[in-house]
């Protein structure tokens, strides 16, 4: 039985063949071996053009450069719904009821699957291509549970500090926007 990630790369694998989108494909094997950049409580929030956004929600907008369509959503109720609400012609399946950062509550294994399966089919029947969404600039806003990165990253040309805990930095680009959200997070270690 396959698990849900493997049917979300599947579904998404499929849509990209189907495409010809070999950049979202190459794009896919790369994700495969990032972690959840958001879960690991170093960052409070993500704020683009002024919308807070999850993990999810970044991806949806780097898609959205790409003019690659969402086709399928999974994941706890919070998560699904910041996803659909930039994604809004994705299919969702919400697996789980997030009752804090830390607990769930599942729901039924077969109820889940079956939804899933329904889902990623119809979600890759209707996707449809669609003119990439460029807006002339991307302002980023991460705001991390600590001061200590921030204070590092000030340093950084480009990078404005306007709250203790917080960062700031305007791109061209929705896929610079992701990489340097990224390098903020992953890696600058002050300690």
């Amino acid at each position: 039985m396959p698990t849900t990630a493997q049917l979300r790369y599947e579904v998404l694998d499929a849509l990209a063949r189907r495409e010809g989108l070999d950049a979202l494909r190459q794009a896919l094997e790369r994700s495969s071996e990032m972690e959840c950049w958001l879960a690991g409580g170093v960052v409070r929030d993500v704020r683009v053009n002024g919308v807070s956004l999850g993990e999810g929600g970044l991806n949806t907008m780097v898609a959205a450069w790409y003019g690659v369509p969402v086709a399928l959503v999974t994941g706890d109720d919070v998560a699904v719904k910041q996803v659909v609400e930039v994604a809004t012609s994705a299919k969702s399946v919400a697996v789980k009821r997030a009752i804090n950062p830390r607990a769930v509550e599942l729901r039924p294994f077969k109820a889940v699957h079956e939804e899933i399966e329904e889902a990623a089919f119809a979600g890759v029947r209707d996707a449809k291509k669609f003119q990439a969404k460029r807006p002339p600039s991307f302002k980023v806003e991460v705001q991390f549970q600590e001061v200590t990165i921030p204070e590092v990253a000030a340093m950084v040309p480009t990078m404005e500090r306007p709250a203790p805990d917080t960062i700031s930095f305007t791109t061209d680009s929705m896929p610079k926007a992701y990489t340097l959200s990224r390098l903020l997070y992953r890696y600058i270690n002050p300690d």
